[in-house]
């Protein structure tokens, strides 16, 4: 409710946990903005691949390399994001 009038500048970012279809019918209904890490592949609209088979053949739209910084017990690193 204290996000309301900012909901058009917020995306929820969730983990494996929020990848149920209740979660993801809702935000769609409220027109709120998401990225939910996948569990499973699921069917999509676009064919009759399932999700992971439809992704994989996708062309990237680029690619990023990116420092993560040490934290807690993990030493610092760097990563390559597709």
């Amino acid at each position: 409710e204290r996000l309301q009038g900012q909901m058009a500048n917020v995306i929820s970012v969730c983990d494996r946990e929020a990848d149920i279809y209740e979660y993801l019918q809702y935000k769609l209904t409220e027109q709120q903005r998401f990225v939910v890490r996948s569990m499973q592949s699921r069917h999509i609209e676009e064919g009759e691949d399932k999700l992971y088979a439809f992704a994989s053949e996708l062309m990237s739209a680029g690619t990023k390399h990116i420092h993560i910084a040490q934290k807690g017990g993990r030493k610092a690193r760097s990563a390559t994001l597709d």
